[in-house]
């Protein structure tokens, strides 16, 4: 099985931190839906804000070894 995190951890510590990027400005816009009386919009970017953040540290807990990707 290949571990991409030690063959390319370059672009894992990318995907990480772009990923982290994506999950937190998803979660900002969530919040302006809800204010916004958009709930339906807001659950549906909830959903795929979880969905990244799980991704994004599930990679850091399967490589916890690399100490560059838990800064990512």
């Amino acid at each position: 099985m290949l571990d991409f995190a030690s063959e390319y951890p370059l672009v894992m510590v990318s995907l990480i931190f772009f990923a982290r990027i994506l999950d937190v400005s998803i979660g900002t816009v969530r919040t302006i839906l809800v204010f916004r009386s958009h709930r339906i919009w807001a659950a549906v970017l909830g959903f795929f804000e979880v969905l990244i953040w799980l991704v994004a540290a599930g990679s850091v807990i399967q490589n916890l070894d690399t100490w560059y990707l838990a800064i990512a």
